[in-house]
């Protein structure tokens, strides 16, 4: 076989461990619904993409880079862009638990108010 087409296979076989993995976690628990689908979307794009190595590489000539390189250059882009996605996901929960930390400890105060003992006044 050709250098293109062992790395079009490596590149094929990483596509679906990836799949099996995401489903792995997914059905474990360990990673929600929305996520796992993320993932699989990606291990799809990475299978695809492996089996169209040799139509790449005309375009790839073009940029004097490999078919195998420039899906790499594809596929970091996608990974980065769902690091900047989990990135905003998890600046969200944290806003909202620094909002919920704040009502609890407002709540704690005013509970802690409501059930202190009232002391009687002095009869003089």
């Amino acid at each position: 076989m050709t250098s293109t087409v062992d790395q079009a296979v490596l590149a094929g076989l990483g596509g679906v461990s990836l799949a099996t993995c995401a489903l792995l976690l997914a059905h474990r628990g360990l990673l929600r619904l929305r996520y796992a689908l993320g993932w699989i979307s990606v291990a799809t794009c990475v299978l695809a993409l492996a089996f169209l190595a040799p139509v790449v590489r005309p375009i790839a000539s073009s940029f004097g880079v490999t078919p195998t390189g420039l899906l790499l250059v594809f596929a970091s882009g996608v990974l980065v862009v769902i690091t900047l996605q989990l990135s905003v996901a998890v600046s969200r929960l944290r806003d909202d638990l620094q909002t919920i930390a704040e009502a609890h400890a407002l709540l704690e105060q005013r509970v802690v108010q409501l059930e202190a003992p009232t002391t009687p006044a002095p009869v003089a």
